[in-house]
């Protein structure tokens, strides 16, 4: 389902809307497009947002922007509602507000244009701190009352208001980013601690403790900065350090299966010829330097 312009927006030369949206219990909003940006702002509850062919828990002070032409939808939560603002925007619009921000001196020009530029993580959503979501709040409720209200000028404090709310969210941005640095550096001693006892009975729950993370916080980090899960990084190592003993030596097969880390003899097999596309007796005929 595409979404038309002429919906949302009533006057074609303020290309601007905004406007809250409750979602009763369990309420289903199916995917759909537009043609304008859409900066959604959870105000309150939780549920999920549906974008393309992802599905992400959101809560109370989660931003999410979605460009035009890209499929999302909502659904909220079993036990409440779900509130969220909807900060409606077509590209015109959007580029007047940054030639704006440019030429005035009340605001960092380096606080809205980037913002474009490396959003991606608004499609997931960016979670704010409290303090954070306090602050934006109040400003979005501003906004709300000027458009409901229009009084006069209200389109022009609407304006400074939305370079406002972007440059703030430029700064969390930055903040979070800092704070992801951190995370990459955490996983990267995860992924050292792997590579050194993989061939041990290592679990998805130990390394999690290990981390100081819960199992699905762990899982979520692990996958977003590695790339891929925890078992398909330890069982690719286990893999690679199975390769040497097949070439060099004369181990049986069951044996160096034990010693990279696989109690049961089928599943490394099975493991081994996904990664490599052969089985381990294939493996070694054609690798094979020992002898």
């Amino acid at each position: 389902m595409r979404l038309s312009s002429e919906t949302f927006f009533n006057n074609s030369a303020f290309l601007f809307s905004i406007f809250p949206y409750t979602f009763e219990c369990n309420e289903f909003i199916r995917l759909h497009c537009h043609e304008f940006f859409e900066l959604g702002y959870v105000m309150n509850g939780t549920g999920y947002h549906l974008y393309m062919d992802n599905v992400y828990p959101i809560k109370q002070g989660d931003v999410l922007l979605i460009d035009p032409g890209k499929l999302h939808g909502y659904q909220s939560g079993k036990t409440n509602p779900l509130l969220i603002c909807n900060v409606l925007f077509q590209l015109p619009f959007l580029k007047e507000i940054i030639d704006l921000q440019k030429k005035s001196s009340r605001f960092s020009n380096s606080g809205f244009a980037p913002l474009f530029e490396d959003h991606g993580q608004f499609n997931e959503r960016l979670a704010l701190t409290d303090l954070e979501h306090l602050e934006i709040s109040l400003l979005i409720k501003k906004m709300m009352d000027e458009y409901q209200g229009k009084e006069a000028d209200y389109q022009l404090l609407i304006k400074a208001k939305l370079i406002e709310l972007f440059t703030l969210l430029r700064r969390s941005t930055r903040s979070h980013a800092d704070d992801g640095r951190n995370e990459k550096k955490l996983m990267e001693e995860v992924c050292n601690y792997i590579k050194m006892y993989y061939h041990e009975p290592l679990s998805l729950d130990e390394v999690s403790k290990i981390a100081g993370m819960s199992r699905s916080n762990f899982t979520a980090k692990f996958k977003q900065t590695i790339g891929k899960t925890f078992v398909e990084y330890r069982n690719e190592i286990r893999i690679k350090a199975s390769h040497g003993l097949l070439r060099e030596t004369d181990k049986k097969i069951i044996t160096i299966a034990n010693e990279v880390g696989f109690e049961d003899i089928s599943h490394f097999i099975r493991t081994f010829k996904l990664l490599t596309r052969v089985t381990p007796s294939e493996y070694r005929k054609k690798t094979v330097r020992y002898g």
